[in-house]
């Protein structure tokens, strides 16, 4: 089993060969990654305007405030759009003049398709038979379930029989160490436990990262450092991923676990709200109140 640490190095020196790029009309770019540089010959048009729907700010306001008020709305071709102040946004549209003191605008992002391939039972021609249906269609193939060390948990043996290079298979994480990262051709699997909090988990720590560079995006994630507010008292010698409740106060981050339950790999609902993972190493203890941790922030 490897630790955290090396599986993410090994899933950062990926050969990712397979970006994707295709001819769209320029109603359907929003959202999407340019290909290739495209430069103007000269600036159009003149002013600052907005290339997509959003929320203008000030992107200095970025470091000290989690939330924003919205003082109204930026409609293209409006005549009054007023300005943005400190703590504050306007609710900007595609092609509206960007108001006075704004210098940023917070889109929404979007990621790959999804086809959703149904269960499969325990069955390994079934399994087989799907896998190849979903590696045929698809650039990565994701799974739950199938990779621990039951007599019916198939997946990890099925994926090899594929022609499919494992990566590796196992990592000192909780939850969710019986994760896999296979390779075939210029396409990926993921496998990932089959409790639904643990696949939630590894699939932020894994799969999201593969499918950001496939669109070009290094780091899908933010880390952030934050303060505890309460103690901390780790389980076990693996690196763990735990959920908890961010917060932004007095100009900085903290953390705290009310609401957030333990002893099951099924909570999902810790996730919900304004949630975070908070990153302990394998080499970390017990942690005190006021201890910097980092925190991968969703």
């Amino acid at each position: 089993m490897i630790s955290y640490e090396t599986s993410q190095n090994m899933i950062s020196l990926l050969s990712i060969t397979n970006l994707r790029s295709e001819r769209v009309f320029l109603s359907s770019g929003l959202g999407r990654i340019l290909a290739e540089d495209i430069v103007a010959d000269s600036d159009y048009p003149i002013h600052p305007t907005s290339a997509m729907d959003g929320y203008a700010i000030a992107h200095r306001d970025l470091e000290n405030y989690e939330t924003f008020e919205v003082l109204g709305d930026n409609p293209a071709g409006a005549d009054d759009i007023g300005g943005v102040i400190s703590g504050a946004c306007i609710k900007t549209f595609t092609g509206s003049l960007m108001p006075s003191g704004s210098d940023t605008l917070l889109v929404d992002t979007l990621g790959g398709e999804s086809v959703q391939m149904g269960i499969v039972g325990d069955d390994q021609d079934a399994i087989m038979e799907r896998f190849e249906e979903a590696i045929s269609s698809c650039d990565i193939v994701v799974s739950t379930g199938g990779v621990s060390v039951g007599d019916y948990d198939f997946v990890k043996d099925i994926v090899p029989r594929l022609g499919a290079k494992v990566i590796f298979k196992g990592v000192n994480i909780k939850p969710g160490q019986h994760v896999m990262v296979a390779q075939r051709g210029d396409k990926f699997v993921v496998s990932l436990p089959g409790f639904a909090y643990s696949s939630t988990v590894t699939f932020i720590l894994y799969a999201g990262p593969l499918i950001a560079r496939m669109m070009g995006i290094e780091n899908p994630y933010e880390v952030i450092e934050a303060t505890l507010k309460v103690p901390f008292v780790k389980r076990s010698n693996k690196s763990e991923f735990t959920a908890c409740n961010l917060s932004f106060e007095e100009g900085r981050y903290w953390v705290d676990f009310e609401g957030k339950k333990g002893g099951s790999s099924a909570i999902l609902t810790n996730l919900l709200g304004n949630a975070g993972l908070m990153i302990c190493g394998e080499e970390d203890g017990d942690l005190e109140a006021g201890t910097l941790v980092r925190v991968i922030k969703l």
